[in-house]
């Protein structure tokens, strides 16, 4: 696909772009690499303040942990064959848009590979 990209300030901008996702072990560690530091300093400030006995409050699919004026939100989720578990839903908003510009992004570059590979088809005749 990239062979068919032509060179320019395009290619090398979107180049360096994905790179990151192309080079990335997983989405998991893409993720975490993508946020801001900051937020994972807020996360562990929020954890020592709850500390292990938080107070919950929720309605059971959903729940808050609150303590000291922080609050971590939690929700319940299927993880298929391994059943019922409970996940931390503080990055679950950034998560889906991130997961949203990423599914943008593929079909921009796979449109944009099809209109290069037309191109250079018509281009060779």
């Amino acid at each position: 696909m990239l062979s068919n990209y032509p060179p320019g300030p395009d290619r090398d901008r979107s180049l360096h772009r994905f790179e990151a996702g192309a080079h990335s072990d997983s989405a998991t560690a893409l993720f975490a690499r993508q946020l801001d530091p900051a937020v994972w300093s807020e996360l562990a400030a929020a954890i020592a303040a709850i500390g292990p006995t938080p107070r919950l409050a929720g309605d059971g699919a959903e729940v808050a942990a609150t303590a000291g004026g922080h609050t971590l939100p939690f929700r319940k989720r299927s993880d298929g064959h391994r059943g019922w578990g409970w996940g931390y839903a503080g990055l679950a908003t950034h998560g889906e848009d991130v997961k949203r510009r990423a599914v943008a992004d593929l079909e921009l570059v796979r449109t944009s590979a099809a209109d290069y590979e037309r191109a250079a088809a018509r281009q060779s005749r």
